[in-house]
Order: C-alpha cells, then sequence, then structure tokens
C-alpha cells in the first residue's frame, strides 16, 4: 500500500523523544499520502511506551495518522528495525532516530522522491548538529560518523560514489525486504545493543539494495536536526563509537568487494590485509612521533583506532571472510534473480 512508515527505534527513549515526537506531529503532509508512526521498544526499562503515547495523544493529529508502539524483546538495533519493518503498512520506510527532529517537508519530500523514480531503493538526507554543549574541536573533522553534514556535493545517485547514506533519517523501499525475506536471509550484524555500540546495520542495507539492483538516492532538501548529548560529545565515547565502526567494517568488506566486482574466488584479499595492517602502522607512527601536539592527534587516533579494530577482525575471524564472501556472492544472485 502507497504511504510513509515512520519507525523509531528507542531503548530507554523516555528523555529524547518530545522534540521528536513534536517534529513529526507538525510535518506538512498532504491529505493524499497516507502514513503512520511506529515505535519499536526495544527492552527499555524506563516509561518509554508511556511516554510516547502521551506525548502523540497531545497534539490535533488526524485520526488517520496512526501511533503504534510495539515490543522487540531481542537486544539490539538490527533487531528493532526488523521487527518495525515487519509492522509497517505501506511501502516506503523512513528510519528516524529517538533523537533526530524532521524538517517539516520531510515526509512529503520522501514519497515525492521515491514514487517519482521506482530504481531508488534507499533515500537519505542532511543531518544538521543540534549540540546540547559546544563541541569540541575534533568534532568537526569527525562529524559524519554523528550522521551529521552533506552526504554528497550535489542531490542525486550515490550509489557508487559513496555507496550508502547516514541511517539516521534514511527511507527504504518495503519490496527489497520481501525480497530478502523471500531467500530467509538473515544478517550477521546486530548494530547498537543497549549500552554496546556496536555499528553497521545501515550501511548493510544499503550494501543490500545496491545487489538487489537499486539505487542509493540522497536529496539536500530533506534535512533534520541530530540532537548529541553531551555525554556522546566526550572522547572516550567517540572512540568507543569508531572501534564499533572498525569491527562492523570486517562483516561489510566482502559486499564491497562483490559490488566492485571481485568474485566469490576473490585472489586480492592478502594484498589488501597487508595494505590495511601498513595503514594501522601509518596511524600508529603520524599520531605518537610526528604529530604528538598536533590539534589533527585526535583524528588520527580515530583512524587508528577504527583501523586496529578491523585488523583485529580480520585475525580473530580470518576463516570466517571467505565464507561471508561466498554467502554475499550468492546473495547477490538470488535477488537480482527474484
Amino acid at each position: 500500500m502507497k504511504g510513509v512508515s515512520v519507525v523509531i527505534c528507542c531503548y530507554n527513549s523516555e528523555k529524547r523523544l518530545s522534540p521528536t515526537i513534536k517534529h513529526l506531529a507538525e510535518q506538512n503532509v498532504p491529505d493524499y499520502i497516507m502514513w503512520e508512526v511506529i515505535v519499536v521498544d526495544n527492552n527499555s526499562t524506563d516509561n518509554t511506551a508511556k511516554i510516547v503515547r502521551s506525548l502523540w495523544s497531545g497534539y490535533k493529529i488526524s485520526e488517520t495518522i496512526r501511533l503504534r508502539v510495539v515490543n522487540e524483546n531481542r537486544a539490539g538495533l538490527s533487531h528493532a528495525r526488523t521487527r518495525g519493518m515487519t509492522e509497517a503498512s505501506f511501502d516506503l520506510i523512513c528510519f528516524v532516530d529517538d533523537d533526530n527532529w524532521l524538517n517539516k517537508d520531510y515526509l512529503a519530500i520522501v514519497y515525492e522522491i521515491m514514487t517519482a523514480n521506482p530504481c531508488i531503493g534507499v533515500l537519505g538526507g542532511v543531518g544538521v548538529a543540534e549540540c546540547e554543549i559546544n563541541s569540541p574541536e575534533w568534532f568537526t573533522s569527525v562529524k559524519e560518523n554523528y550522521a551529521v553534514g552533506k552526504q554528497s556535493n550535489v542531490s542525486g545517485d550515490i550509489s557508487e560514489k559513496r555507496g550508502y547514506v547516514y541511517g539516521a533519517g534514511f527511507v527504504l523501499k518495503r519490496e527489497i525486504l520481501q525480497k530478502l525475506a523471500s531467500i530467509n536471509y538473515s544478517s550477521s550484524l546486530t548494530d547498537r545493543r543497549e549500552n554496546k555500540l556496536s555499528a553497521g546495520g545501515d550501511s548493510e542495507l544499503c550494501y543490500l539494495t545496491r545487489l538487489a539492483g537499486y539505487l542509493i538516492w540522497y536529496d539536500e532538501r530533506l534535512t533534520f536536526k541530530h540532537f548529541i548529548p553531551k555525554e556522546r560529545l566526550r572522547w572516550e565515547y567517540y572512540k568507543k563509537l569508531i572501534q564499533g565502526f572498525g569491527e562492523a567494517r570486517f562483516y561489510l568488506e566482502p559486499y564491497r568487494i562483490i559490488l566492485k566486482g571481485g568474485t566469490k574466488n576473490y585472489v586480492g584479499k592478502n594484498i589488501v590485509w597487508l595494505i590495511e595492517f601498513w595503514y594501522s602502522l601509518y596511524y600508529l607512527i603520524q599520531t605518537f612521533i610526528f604529530t604528538p601536539f598536533s590539534k589533527d592527534r585526535k583524528a588520527l587516533m580515530a583512524d587508528l583506532i577504527y583501523q586496529a579494530s578491523y585488523c583485529k577482525m580480520l585475525l580473530i575471524k580470518n576463516y570466517t571472510f571467505d565464507k561471508n564472501l561466498e554467502q554475499i556472492y550468492q546473495l547477490q544472485h538470488h535477488l537480482l534473480n527474484r
């Protein structure tokens, strides 16, 4: 059924939801566009479900626009998203984090773009930082990892140039999920789980979309504010965040190899691994020898943490890399023939 299902995945979100719900309630959506809001409560121990119902009821919203709260007991953002996608009524699914504040025309623009371009599978926009405190000096150089900033210089197809969009505010065509379900696909990634900063689920959905033959699209008219609390602007938090990205790369790299034309018998793997280990050594030297007092030192440290996390996974799970590559190669074949 044509329309937009907004999915908000929550874990102990009661203190963050008020402006998020406010911006959804104030959407300028034409009457001919059907839409709904689904809140997935992912094992919260606070009053998330009660609060979100109370907030929604406080706005004068048409009875045709429903808000539903559903539970997902399996911990992890990917599991919560899967539940939200299963519950969705409409053909377009828009993922909104509990700290994302959509501009008033967001959903209307989403519907306009996606219905006019059937080849688009995933759509993303521009994140604008709304920091609780003044952001640290290193934030500007790493803001993309907070889903902040433009994702391309121009709007349009970014399938080859970038290949993915932020998980915040991104839109997925439901028929892609139906194709994945038809071949019983399940991810190895759980993404964020309670207080653990695992990652990669949104990038994987983008790569799966490309494997199925759809485009990844970016439009700068789609803007949202990303509220970043003070604790997430601390260096210790960011180190954990970037470590999660590095670990997730182990599972995402086989997708990139196949999408670049590689095969299940990819022969360049060992060379690539040597390069990755060399990059780790390079960042180590740059960080602690050549730029110990430079303003770029923390950015280099972040690169080092990312590389080290990825290389650790290469060492620990070396035996599964070829298996993952084979599975994704076969997955592409099945998706393109659905």
